[in-house]
């Protein structure tokens, strides 16, 4: 039957080698050709050594479908195949072209980046009003909460004895000037130039304590709110030179103390704009700016940050002190210092940062 065959398919020599090992045969290796004699003894040991190779590449596949695994991948196989005979070359170029539109669009269409973070209402100015020369206070005409202007008096100190000096002053004054006009009009020179010495030294005299008895009145130096408890049971209280009376606070600009984690000190700019909501106006947003960058990290929970201050109008005074909130910081960079990033950039910078620490450690 093999002769029928070699002869109706026009062939003149075969050649046949058995694909078997110590476990049995597992196939034939045959060849065909025109010529009888058509392979030198050369190639028949090459055939040989492929024939073995066969063999055991045979034998390795027959074990692999013996593994569980394999048998468990197999209908996953199956269908990924059935799956790329039944999509043709068009549809596969269909989906190459919109994934390279959605990468070409994720790196080329302008997104503004922002950096949220916690946030703290503090004062954007705070002023301690101070006793620059001592003594008792004698009247407190603020309490806590109450608003002042720049100048409203906040406290009377004891200057009795200021006021008298200051009297007594004056009363010399006037009779050194009295001296110093009969003097000139004798035309007596000695006389006129003692009075005129004793005037410039009664009015040096006078000078100095009405400096004295304007500090002994405490007042504003900003306009503001009285923030020190209890400030009306002071009365009485006696303050050294340098002693703290009450501390004042600016109501119409707040500040916020914000943590920047470090990962993201570099988009920080001093003057981009800050949106903040506090938890108690969550309704309201309160537009400011960045003021400064800290030049220090600080550390908390075990990562590394740093404070950002911005300001912020506070109209109607609604924001106070202590006050806590979420921020929105406009990043800077970006596309000609616009704080405009690549979609792409914005929204996958964590991970792939993420994925980059990661890889980092193993590259050359």
């Amino acid at each position: 039957m093999l002769l029928h065959f070699l002869e109706a398919q026009g062939y003149a020599g075969f050649y046949a080698l058995p694909l078997r090992d110590d476990q049995g045969t597992v196939g034939i290796l045959a060849l065909l050709s025109g010529e009888a004699e058509f392979l030198s003894e050369s190639q028949r040991e090459t055939l040989a050594i492929l024939a073995n190779q066969t063999t055991v590449a045979i034998r390795n596949a027959q074990l692999y479908q013996q593994v569980p695994l394999a048998g468990l991948l197999h209908p996953f196989a199956a269908k990924k195949k059935k799956l790329l005979e039944a999509l043709p070359f068009a549809r596969w170029w269909d989906y190459a072209w919109k994934a390279g539109l959605v990468a070409a669009a994720l790196v080329v269409l302008p997104w503004p980046m922002r950096v949220s973070t916690d946030s703290t209402v503090v004062p954007a100015e705070r002023r301690v009003v101070t006793a620059h020369t001592g003594g008792i206070v004698q009247r407190v005409f603020v309490r806590e909460g109450d608003p002042v202007t720049r100048g409203q008096m906040l406290a009377q100190l004891d200057d009795g004895e200021d006021r008298v000096k200051l009297s007594r002053a004056e009363t010399e004054l006037a009779l050194a000037r009295r001296d110093l006009a009969e003097a000139e009009f004798r035309r007596d020179l000695t006389t006129s130039a003692q009075a005129r010495l004793r005037s410039s030294l009664h009015q040096a005299e006078i000078d100095l304590e009405r400096e004295r008895v304007g500090q002994a009145q405490l007042r504003a130096p900003i306009d503001g709110v009285v923030v020190t408890p209890k400030v009306e049971e002071k009365t009485g209280v006696m303050l050294q030179p340098g002693d703290a009376f009450c501390e004042l606070v600016d109501q119409q600009r707040m500040a916020v103390d914000m943590t920047v984690p470090e990962t993201d000190l570099a988009l920080m700019r001093p003057g981009k704009h800050v949106s903040l909501k506090l938890n108690a106006f969550p309704t309201v947003t309160f537009a400011g700016t960045v003021e400064r960058i800290g030049a220090r990290a600080r550390s908390s929970e075990g990562e590394q940050f740093f404070l950002v201050r911005a300001v912020f109008e506070n109209a109607g005074g609604r924001a106070r002190d202590g006050m806590v909130g979420r921020v929105r910081i406009r990043a800077g960079g970006g596309w000609f210092g616009s704080g405009w990033y690549p979609v792409g950039y914005v929204f996958l910078r964590t991970p792939f940062r993420w994925a980059w620490e990661k890889v980092w450690i193993w590259l050359p």
